[in-house]
């Protein structure tokens, strides 16, 4: 189609682009008409006034605004704890600078901070992990984004199941669970 509106000029390109929806050998929706006077409801026989004044077309409700769903890669620290307590093995992921690792982290955790993917693969996830198995990274939490950054590079690496804990190492911690030095 934006080949097509290429070809017949650059002003009809611009409208192609901006209005991918429709091509321009098709024929664009026509207004459905709009009654002016609707048709009044039927009459009450009950004796109660009608909900609707004559003449005025009855309210129409807003269509209801769907929930934005929670997403499901975002975990908090109770699946993290029943992932880590199940039957099947957990990577579990600290995307901290090493310096943060050392001081502390969740028992179990490899350290891969953004920085290590800047060579290319580390060693670490060909050497200590598996593409068959979840991977649950995490940073500081709050507003850190190096462990989004990290499950990110996971994906593009072959993980299929990579989760992010949302509250991190500072979650962890507040919440009194163990930690590993």
């Amino acid at each position: 189609m934006i080949a097509r509106a290429l070809l017949q000029g650059g002003c009809i390109a611009a409208v192609a682009l901006v209005n991918p929806l429709r091509t321009w050998d098709s024929e664009a929706p026509r207004p459905q008409p709009v009654p002016v006077n609707p048709p009044a409801p039927p009459a009450d026989t009950t004796g109660t006034a009608p909900t609707v004044p004559q003449g005025q077309p009855p309210a129409v409700p807003a269509p209801a605004v769907p929930a934005v769903p929670r997403d499901d890669r975002m975990i908090t620290l109770e699946r993290l704890k029943e992932m880590l307590a199940g039957a099947v093995p957990v990577q579990v992921v600290d995307a901290r600078e090493p310096h943060e690792f050392e001081q502390g982290r969740i028992p179990g955790a490899i350290n891969l901070p953004p920085s290590a993917f800047s060579g290319g693969i580390p060693d670490a996830v060909n050497q200590r992990m598996s593409r068959d198995l979840a991977a649950v990274v995490y940073c500081s939490g709050g507003n850190c984004d190096a462990s989004k950054s990290v499950a990110m590079r996971l994906k593009d690496m072959g993980f299929s199941q990579v989760f992010v804990y949302e509250d991190g190492y500072t979650g962890w911690t507040k919440a009194g669970e163990a930690v590993e030095k």
